[in-house]
């Protein structure tokens, strides 16, 4: 499939409640590559976390704070 919108509205809902829970803030999860929509053979996704003062850059995500 290519062209269209991104489709992952689902994953980007798993990420969201996923990094709010872990961070007790809210986040969105903003899909800036999708598969569906051509160009890339992956889907990528941003998270921002509400008043976050440290990077979500994934590193160290599952460890306990």
């Amino acid at each position: 499939m290519t062209g269209g919108k991104p489709a992952c509205a689902f994953d980007s809902g798993i990420l969201r409640a996923l990094f709010s829970r872990h961070y007790h803030r809210p986040a969105e999860a903003v899909e800036t590559r999708c598969y569906s929509m051509g160009g890339s053979d992956h889907c990528r996704f941003e998270i921002v976390v509400e008043g976050g003062g440290e990077p979500c850059d994934g590193t160290g995500m599952l460890e306990g704070k």
